[in-house]
C-alpha cells in the first residue's frame, strides 16, 4: 500500500501533522510601515482628545440635568423623596454693626420619613459671596449639624438666619441646601 511505513504503518496522517506551518511574512516598504504607525498614533491621540472634550463639556451638563440641584422660586413647592419644601417668606433687617440679617421661613411637610439638612444651608449673594446659616434652624431637636428628621404627616416651619457683614451690599440670590439638593430663589416664579 502506498504510504506504508517500514512495519506496515500508515504514515500519511502523521506526516501531515508533523509538518511545521510557518506564517508567511511580507515585509512592507519602510515608507508604508511608518505611515501605518503614524495613523495608529494619530488615531490614539484623536481618541484621547475626543474623550477629554466629552468628559469636560458633555458629561457635566448631563449629570447636572439628571442629578443636579433643583431651582425653586419664592412661594413654590419643591417635592422629592416624600418631602415638600416651600420657601414661604424672607425678611431683611439692618444690624447695629452696619450689616444685615436675613431670616427665611421654610415650610417642611412629609408624606414619609425623610431627613432634611437645614444646618448646612448657605445664602448666595450676587457677586459670588456665600454666607452660611448663622445658627441651627428652629425647630431642631438634634445636634447642630444633624439633619431635621420628619415623620410621615409632619408639617412644620423652620427659620433660617443669615448675618451679612457690613460691606457686602449685594442682593441675595438664593438659599442652597445640600440634602435635598435645592436652591430657593428670592424671586417668585420659575428661576432663570
Amino acid at each position: 500500500m502506498a504510504g506504508d511505513g517500514p512495519k506496515g504503518e500508515d504514515r500519511s496522517m502523521s506526516d501531515a501533522t508533523a509538518r511545521v506551518r510557518r506564517p508567511i511574512t511580507q515585509e512592507l516598504p519602510a515608507g508604508e510601515r511608518s505611515s501605518r504607525r503614524t495613523a495608529w498614533w494619530l488615531g490614539g491621540a484623536l481618541g484621547i482628545v475626543v474623550g477629554v472634550v466629552v468628559a469636560l463639556f458633555v458629561v457635566p451638563p448631563l449629570m447636572g440635568r439628571y442629578f443636579g440641584t433643583a431651582d425653586v422660586g419664592l412661594g413654590d413647592d419643591f417635592r422629592r423623596d416624600g418631602a415638600t419644601l416651600t420657601f414661604e417668606t424672607f425678611e431683611e433687617l439692618a444690624t447695629a454693626a452696619g450689616g444685615r440679617t436675613i431670616t427665611a421661613t421654610l415650610r417642611l411637610r412629609a408624606t414619609e420619613e425623610v431627613a432634611v439638612g437645614l444646618a448646612d444651608a448657605r445664602l448666595h449673594l450676587e457677586g459670588g459671596a456665600i454666607i452660611p446659616a448663622e445658627r441651627p434652624p428652629e425647630p431642631h431637636g438634634g445636634a447642630a449639624d444633624a439633619p431635621v428628621r420628619l415623620q410621615p404627616g409632619a408639617d412644620l416651619r423652620a427659620v433660617l438666619t443669615f448675618v451679612i457683614p457690613a460691606g457686602l451690599g449685594t442682593k441675595p440670590e438664593y438659599i442652597e441646601l445640600e440634602a435635598p439638593r435645592v436652591r430657593f430663589h428670592f424671586e417668585p416664579g420659575e428661576p432663570e
